[in-house]
């Protein structure tokens, strides 16, 4: 069992890489979201920092996976 979700997750980083999203039927999907640069405030100082573009992986649960969690 180790080896398969060892290979799914390498299957699933690669797919990100390449900016492609991955759907697995009635459970939900993994995509990459891309953040642009902005500034904000850090609440302790007040003093005004930059944060960098990055992209982050998210995974978005089906509509049926969360019906049968709330259920």
């Amino acid at each position: 069992a180790c080896v398969v979700l060892a290979a799914l997750r390498q299957v699933i980083i690669e797919a990100l890489k390449e900016d492609e999203a991955v759907k697995f039927a009635s459970l939900g999907t993994f995509k990459v979201v891309k953040r642009k640069a902005t500034n904000r405030r850090d609440p302790k100082t007040r003093e005004i920092r930059s944060v960098p573009a990055k992209i982050k992986p998210k995974f978005s649960f089906s509509k049926i996976a969360e019906d049968e969690v709330i259920a």
